[in-house]
C-alpha cells in the first residue's frame, strides 16, 4: 500500500472526530472525495464506523453515500445499514440526498424504506411507541415521501386524528384529563408512556407520576432527562433519588448509551456527588467496551497564547486516556516551557480541577513538553498533542524528537488534534521529511466532547496500517443475507 494511498485514506478516518451539529456540509467533500478515489476502502469503512465511532451524522452520510453509490455492493450495504436507525435519522438521511447531495432518492432507497416502515408495521408495539414520540412525524414523512401506503393500524396512528383507542396516542389524551396522580401512574406503567410525551400532557407531576416515569424510560432516556427531573425538583425527593440511583447502576451494563453522555450530564445537569459519581462511572464503563490502550501514552496540551480551546480538549482527552489506558501516561501542558499535570483520574471533573490554574498566554515551544520529558526519563510509544502547530520558540519539537530517537531508539507515533483559531500543518510537514509516523485530526470550532471516544481506535492499534487492514477486514453486509436473519427472526 502506497504513502498516498495510506494518506487518502486516514483523511477520512481522521475527519471522523469532527462532531458536525447537523452541519454536514463540513464533511460532505470529503465523503464524496474517499467513495470517488477509493470506493473499496469506502465501503469496508462506512460499516466499520457505525460500530466503532459515535458521531451519528458521520453515520447517517455514510449510508447516503451508500445508497447513491454506482456500486451494487456498496447499495446493499446501505440497503441493510439504513434498518437500524431511528425514524428522525432516516427521515435525515433522505433529507442528505436531497438536499446536501442533491439527488432524488433512489430505488434501492425506496425499497430500503419500505421494508423499513414494514418492520414497524409487523411490530404493531414498536409502531405504538413511535407514534406517541417524536418520530411520528419523521414517519408521517417517510411515508409522504416515497409514496408509499401504510397498513390500516399505521394509517390510524400517523395521519388519522383519532388514533385507535389501544394504541398509546389515545392513552396519552385520555392521561391529559385525568387528574388523580395513582390513576396517571397506572396508565404511564400500563402503556409504557415515554417521559418527555407524558411532561407535555400532565401539567402537575407529583412524586407518583415522577416515579412511574423512570420506571418506564430506557437507558439513554434516564442520562438525558436527568437534568429535567433535577430542575423540577423530583431528585430531592428520597424515594426519587433512589429509584434513579438503581436506574443508573443498570444502565452502566448498557450497550445502548453514548460514552461519554453520563460524563456529561454529571458536569452540567448540577447533580449531586453522588450521582455525579454514578455517571462518571459509567463512561468509564462505556469507554472500556469500546478498547483499551496498552501502549505508554504521552497527551501534550499547548497553553500558548489563544489556546484555551486546547485546554478545553485536552480535559477530556485526558479524562478519556486515563479511563483505558494500562500502561505509563504522562501529562504536560506547555507554551515555551513544560508544566506536569499530575492527573490520572478518569472523572472530567478531577481534570478541570488538575487544569484550573492552567491559562492561555506565552509564545509557543512544542518541543518543550518533550524536553521535559527527556530530563525526567519519561518514554511514550505515542504522543498526542492538542495545538495549532503555531511554534516560534525553541525548543523546536522535531528536534527534540531527533533526541528522543537517540534516548531510546526509535520516534514515538504522534497523534496531532489540531485546533484553534490559527491551525496549521507546520510540524507535520517537518515530520514528513523526518519520516516520523503521524495520524492528523482537526477540531475546527474547539472542544467536541462527544466525538472524543472516536480517538480510541487510533491510540490502541500499533500503527496505522493495523487500523487500515481492521477497516478492511470488516464484511459488507447483504440484503441477502438481511433477508434471512429477518425470516429466521419472524419463525
Amino acid at each position: 500500500m502506497s504513502n498516498t494511498e495510506i494518506d487518502v485514506r486516514l483523511s477520512i478516518l481522521n475527519s471522523l472526530l469532527e462532531s458536525t451539529h447537523r452541519d454536514v456540509g463540513k464533511v460532505i467533500e470529503t465523503h464524496k472525495t474517499m467513495i470517488e478515489q477509493d470506493p473499496l476502502f469506502y465501503g469496508h469503512l462506512a460499516v466499520w464506523a457505525m460500530d466503532n465511532t459515535d458521531v451519528r451524522d458521520h453515520k447517517e452520510v455514510f449510508t447516503a453515500c451508500l445508497l447513491l453509490s454506482e456500486y451494487p455492493e456498496h447499495r446493499e450495504a446501505g440497503y441493510v445499514l439504513l434498518q437500524d436507525f431511528a425514524p428522525y435519522q432516516v427521515a435525515r438521511i433522505k433529507n442528505h440526498v436531497k438536499n446536501v447531495f442533491k439527488k432524488n432518492p433512489p430505488r434501492v432507497m425506496k425499497s430500503a424504506v419500505r421494508t423499513y416502515l414494514n418492520g414497524f408495521e409487523n411490530n404493531p408495539s414498536r409502531l405504538d411507541n413511535a407514534a406517541a414520540s417524536r418520530n411520528r412525524k419523521s414517519l408521517t414523512s417517510l411515508y409522504a415521501s416515497f409514496r408509499l401506503q401504510p397498513n390500516a393500524r399505521a394509517q390510524a396512528l400517523l395521519f388519522d386524528a383519532t388514533p385507535p383507542e389501544d394504541s398509546k396516542r389515545a392513552q396519552v389524551k385520555m392521561l391529559a384529563g385525568i387528574d388523580d396522580p395513582t390513576e396517571q401512574a397506572k396508565l404511564i406503567v400500563q402503556h409504557n408512556i415515554p417521559y418527555t410525551t407524558a411532561v407535555g400532557a400532565i401539567s402537575n407531576m407529583t412524586p407518583t407520576v415522577i416515579a412511574a416515569l423512570i420506571n418506564q424510560m430506557s437507558d439513554q432516556e434516564i442520562l438525558v432527562n436527568l437534568g429535567s427531573l433535577k430542575k423540577r425538583g423530583a431528585l430531592d425527593n428520597k424515594d426519587i433519588k433512589a429509584l434513579v440511583d438503581k436506574k443508573l447502576k443498570k444502565v452502566k451494563r448498557s450497550n445502548k448509551v453514548d460514552a461519554l453522555k453520563a460524563a456529561k450530564t454529571a458536569q452540567t445537569a448540577g447533580v449531586d456527588s453522588d450521582l455525579a459519581k454514578d455517571l462518571t462511572d459509567i463512561s468509564d464503563a462505556q469507554l472500556k467496551k469500546k478498547g483499551r490502550i496498552t501502549r505508554s501514552t504521552a497527551l501534550l496540551i499547548d497553553k500558548s497564547q489563544s489556546m484555551s480551546d486546547a485546554i478545553e480538549i485536552g480535559k477530556g482527552v485526558g479524562a478519556l486516556i486515563s479511563t483505558i489506558v494500562e500502561a505509563d501516561f504522562f501529562c504536560w501542558a506547555f507554551d515555551v516551557v513544560g508544566h506536569k499535570i499530575d492527573c490520572r483520574s478518569d472523572s472530567l471533573d478531577d481534570w478541570q480541577k488538575a487544569l484550573r490554574m492552567i491559562k492561555a498566554g506565552s509564545a509557543t515551544s512544542c518541543g518543550a513538553a518533550v524536553y521535559q520529558m527527556l530530563q525526567n526519563n519519561q518514554f511514550a510509544e505515542q504522543i498526542i498533542m492538542i495545538s495549532d502547530q503555531g511554534e516560534n520558540r525553541a525548543p523546536f519539537f522535531v528536534q527534540q524528537m531527533d533526541e528522543y530517537k537517540n534516548r531510546f531508539g526509535a520516534y514515538p507515533k504522534i497523534v496531532f488534534i489540531n485546533c484553534g483559531r490559527w491551525m496549521s500543518d507546520k510540524i507535520e510537514r517537518q515530520c514528513d521529511q523526518k519520516q516520523i509516523e503521524y495520524d492528523s485530526i482537526k477540531v475546527p470550532k474547539g472542544s467536541d466532547y462527544y466525538s472524543i471516544p472516536n480517538l480510541i481506535p487510533l491510540l490502541n492499534k500499533p500503527g496505522r496500517i493495523d487500523l487500515l487492514a481492521e477497516v478492511m477486514e470488516t464484511k459488507l453486509p447483504t440484503r441477502a443475507g438481511f433477508d434471512k436473519k429477518k425470516t429466521r427472526l419472524v419463525r
